[in-house]
């Protein structure tokens, strides 16, 4: 029944398909735009100047986008940030954001067994928690441990300590505090 309530498969976006869906890309905006300095053109924010950039038609025209075969980086970010607006807007406080590939374990850090004990050994001040396989990692110590209950086997939590150049969300468990954050940040910088 938990299942049936909560768990929300939700739409990609193929920028090719503007603007006859892009009522995702629409909505994925909403708080973003709420955010936007008064002063600050939107085409100006990167990232979301090519949803900006759409010919009078409302398709998707952006030359340096297609020359470089970003359509699907695009798509995905708009895809993302719908899940953090339907996941702000139906007032979860802990949510789950997983993508289509995110079911394959060698892509994991964290085995499914330790899902709901994750949530329930987070720190108290997270923000969002990639529970994805990092490339690249830089950390310390661990803030935080806990036993996956299945395996026994010790998890660990840690902070990150640099940017890293690797980029997507295959999964992650966000926090209610990261939303405004992000709306702010990207309303006012980009993406």
């Amino acid at each position: 029944q938990a299942v049936k309530e909560l768990v929300r498969l939700t739409p990609g976006v193929n920028v090719h398909d503007w603007p006859e869906k892009e009522n995702v890309a629409q909505y994925a905006l909403k708080s973003v735009l709420e955010n936007k300095a008064d002063d600050m053109e939107f085409s100006k924010l990167p990232w979301l100047s090519f949803y900006a950039s759409r010919d009078s038609d409302g398709h998707f025209r952006d030359k340096f986008a297609e020359e470089r075969h970003l359509e699907h980086h695009i798509g995905c970010l708009f895809a993302h940030m719908f899940q953090f607006q339907l996941a702000y807007d139906s007032g979860y406080k802990d949510t789950y954001m997983l993508e289509s590939d995110a079911w394959d374990p060698s892509l994991l850090a964290l085995p499914f067994s330790a899902y709901d004990t994750l949530v329930e050994n987070a720190p108290q001040d997270y923000d969002i928690i990639f529970i994805d396989k990092p490339l690249q990692f830089d950390h310390g110590e661990p803030v935080g441990s806990f036993e996956d209950p299945e395996s026994g086997d010790e998890m660990l939590i840690f902070h990150l300590k640099h940017k890293s150049p690797q980029a997507g969300l295959s999964a992650a468990l966000v926090s209610e505090r990261f939303y405004p954050k992000f709306f702010k940040h990207v309303g006012g910088f980009g993406a």
